[in-house]
């Protein structure tokens, strides 16, 4: 009898293993204030220091992301809404994230104008979400 509930006991404790996630990601309130960036194609030299010092476009970072770090971000998709002017491949070729969820458009680049719609991934270790049309990029002469 005790021979049967020991076996009985290791089996309910084998069973009871399992791999624990570790960690937490919350990202369902994650939002870009603003959540536009306007990228200009033609400027005056005399009144852009942009065009002076060479620099590139940047968002502001994503908020209301909470959880364990290290939290990484990738573009997973790029639409073209409005007129339907713009390629999409363009803009998710040069179109880069760095920490924080910030966008980077170098200055240098072959965007044709139109307005692009960009769905993020945010994971880290053992977590995932996905944003859809959480950011617009607009790119006009």
């Amino acid at each position: 009898m005790r021979k049967n509930v020991f076996i009985l006991l290791l089996v309910v404790i084998a069973m009871s293993c399992h791999d624990v996630k570790i960690g937490y990601l919350e990202a369902e309130n994650a939002v870009y204030v603003p959540d536009s960036l306007v990228v200009e194609l033609e400027w005056d030299a005399q009144n852009n220091t942009r065009f002076e010092n060479e620099a590139d476009w940047v968002s502001s970072g994503i908020q209301g992301v909470l959880g364990t770090a290290p939290i990484s971000y990738r573009i997973t998709d790029v639409k073209v809404v409005g007129d339907g002017e713009g390629d999409a491949e363009a803009l998710k070729a040069v179109c880069t994230m760095n920490g924080g969820g910030i966008f980077i458009v170098p200055f240098h680049h072959k965007i044709p104008k139109g307005t692009y719609l960009l769905s993020i991934e945010i994971s880290n270790k053992d977590y995932s979400c996905y944003k859809d049309d959480i950011f617009k990029i607009i790119v006009k002469d």
